[in-house]
């Protein structure tokens, strides 16, 4: 009742009343509230909220702002990504906490439930034939993994799905199926895809197109037409092809063909012929805006510093919303989660640097835009640090971009700098609500990060050029900035380096190429033995992982070595801050281990913090949150002048 009340109390009142006394700790709490949705006819709200620390889902009716019904699964199951596939039914990515692991993980399975709780029922996977309403089916060891094609909005009772073979390291081809959501049985003829693990969308003349890569890693695609599958010749699309969504003469794609930047090009499925229609010099385009029916793209994201938008269909119901929601929200993402049928009524979330996402309920009708739910209600966006954009220059010329927050307390000397670095490598820092950046600068220190050569986002040569160089030239790149920031008095030369995942190998590593740089480092479920990752770990048995390696990393065991902390502890001088969890699949333990080791051997000192329960960097709150008190401890001991606040 108590989470009832709350529920219908926060439905009428202004988010911002409901702010409280904030701690930074909290930012590392569960989100309250997420993915808010509204029913196609307008009636109900679907709210996924947290109960007893796992995701469960709400449903509300608006008109007696009351709640017919909730959905809480018991033992280590959760609610994740879900979708109104009709007016009373919701059709759920099932989650859950593997026996080894903290995290809650994607299994391929998915559930349905009616929005007042009842006849709930798993509707695909390994459990699915365990379910009274589906006892016509039987469970096998070959059991599968579902990913959306279609939501099928003009059939109520059925989706379209693949079903990917679930055995590890499978390479088989799926099925395309409908699926029905009440029973949990196939309905029609199924066929296979042309490739496995693909992405695959559907036109509005019922044309597929299928993308995937092959055991090499190439990026191959089909198209379905008349009953079969064609292939596109690769040298007609780039290695960057998406799928993006259907247009009038086939589908919107976005790619990096016979270009560096990856734009949107149109197919057409007659000729099966690319053409471009849109890119920005210098600079990715980050997705697509797509309309809720998964049918129409109607805007273009762009990220060179700040988000920036493009509108391409002015005409369409969302597009002409969303226009309105930047020039209300300038200086912020957004998003449109769901609408009505008859395009009434939307909701649409609101994020930004020091928002993690606020949900609004916009009417078409009354022109009102009112809110409704926070991902965190006690937490004000004034209470935060703004994250700012910087362009520096590499030794080389090498424009190279990131993000600066100013730590609080500061005046007018700069205070001491943790170098934040991204994982990936080949992935990027975003301007967007970061708990670690801001936990950071909220205890005073100034926080830098830095998209390196490597980092996705501003071309194909601007990554590639971090492939075969993790050690060196992006080490580079992260101290030039380092540099270039002190040059121009942002920070002083009290400085810490510290990441997750690569960004964990990179921090060390930079410590070993950059003496004296840096005054201490902290690394979470790092790598520091490169041609473990061959042998060890997930990558190599992910579809075409190994191949993924070869081309990032390259296959010189002595060059390997070289740019591998393992056997260059003798060169670590500084304060070294370790934290890895015990079920790291990504980057087994042993890596820490074998670091550990080579250190002892070599005399050096260092601090460990580790987690047995935790995988790829750590995920429970509490633990979190002990992590970083941990952190901000070992950073303030090595970084004279910063007083604890």
């Amino acid at each position: 009742m108590r989470v009832l009340l709350f529920l219908c109390f926060s439905l009428t009142l202004p988010l911002q009343l409901q702010a409280n006394t904030f701690k930074p700790e909290q930012l590392f709490d569960f989100s309250e509230y997420s993915g808010v949705k509204i029913s196609p006819d307008g009636r109900h709200l679907a709210v996924r909220s947290l109960m007893d620390g796992k995701r469960g889902l709400i449903f509300i009716n608006r008109a007696r702002q009351a709640m017919t019904g909730y959905l809480k699964f018991s033992g280590n199951d959760e609610v994740g990504d879900y979708f109104w596939a009709n007016n009373e039914r919701v059709v759920i990515k099932l989650h859950r906490r593997p026996a080894w692991s903290d995290r809650p993980l994607y299994f391929g399975e998915l559930y349905a439930v009616n929005l007042n709780g009842e006849d709930g029922e798993p509707i695909y996977g390994y459990r699915s034939g365990e379910s009274s309403a589906t006892a016509i089916k039987t469970k096998t060891s070959d059991f599968g993994w579902a990913r959306i094609v279609s939501t099928l909005p003009e059939d109520p009772r059925h989706i379209l799905i693949t079903s990917q073979s679930a055995r590890r390291n499978s390479n088989n081809k799926p099925l395309i199926q409908k699926l029905d959501i009440y029973r949990g049985i196939t309905q029609g003829q199924p066929f296979r895809a042309p490739i496995p693990h693909p992405r695959i969308i559907i036109n509005d003349d019922g044309e597929l197109l299928a993308v995937g890569k092959d055991d090499n890693d190439i990026t191959r695609a089909f198209v379905y037409l008349d009953n079969e599958w064609q292939p596109l010749e690769s040298s007609g699309h780039g290695q960057a092809l998406r799928p993006v969504a259907g247009s009038k003469h086939g589908f919107l794609v976005l790619d990096d063909q016979k270009q560096d930047e990856t734009g949107l090009f149109s197919l057409d499925t007659e000729h099966l012929t690319f053409s471009p229609v849109y890119s920005e010099p210098g600079i990715d385009i980050t997705h697509a805006i797509v309309s809720n029916d998964d049918q129409h793209a109607y805007a273009l994201r762009v990220d060179n510093g700040y988000p920036t938008y493009l509108i391409l269909d002015s005409g369409h119901p969302e597009a002409k919303l969303f226009k309105q929601l930047l020039a209300t929200f300038p200086g912020h993402k957004v998003s449109i989660t769901s609408r009505t049928s008859d395009n009434q009524q939307f909701i649409v979330k609101i994020s930004s640097d020091r928002e993690a996402g606020q949900f609004y309920l916009f009417d078409n009708t009354s022109g009102s835009l009112n809110p409704i739910f926070s991902y965190y209600p006690n937490l004000s966006a004034q209470q935060l640090i703004p994250m700012t954009p910087f362009s520096a220059k590499a030794r080389d010329g090498q424009t190279i971009a990131g993000y600066f927050l100013e730590g609080e307390g500061a005046g007018e000397q700069p205070l001491p700098t943790v170098v934040l670095v991204h994982g990936g490598p080949h992935s990027r820092d975003y301007w967007q609500f970061d708990p670690q950046a801001q936990y950071l600068a909220l205890n005073g220190f100034n926080v830098l990060q830095v998209n390196f050569r490597g980092s996705t986002g501003y071309g194909r040569s601007f990554k590639e050029a971090g492939y075969g160089h993790w050690g060196t030239l992006i080490q580079d790149d992260i101290a030039d900035a380092v540099n270039w920031a002190m040059d121009a008095d942002m920070i002083n030369d009290k400085i810490c380096i510290m990441g997750a995942s690569f960004g964990a190998y990179s921090a060390v590593q930079s410590s070993i190429r950059y003496p004296g740089m840096y005054d201490c480092v902290i690394a979470n479920a790092g790598v520091y033995d490169l041609p473990l990752l061959f042998e060890e770990g997930d990558i190599p048995n992910l579809p075409y992982g190994e191949a993924y390696l070869r081309k990032t990393l390259g296959e010189d065991e002595v060059s390997l070595k070289a740019m591998s902390p393992v056997y260059h502890a003798d060169k670590l001088n500084v304060p070294l801050f370790l934290a890895h969890g015990g079920q790291d699949q990504r980057a087994p333990i042993e890596q820490a281990e074998r670091l550990t080791s080579a250190l002892e051997r070599a005399g050096k000192h260092y601090q460990l913090y580790t987690v047995d329960t935790e995988g790829h960097g750590f995920y429970d709150p509490n633990n979190q949150k002990q992590y970083m008190q941990q952190v901000i401890g070992f950073v303030r001991q090595h970084l004279s002048g910063s007083e604890e606040k």
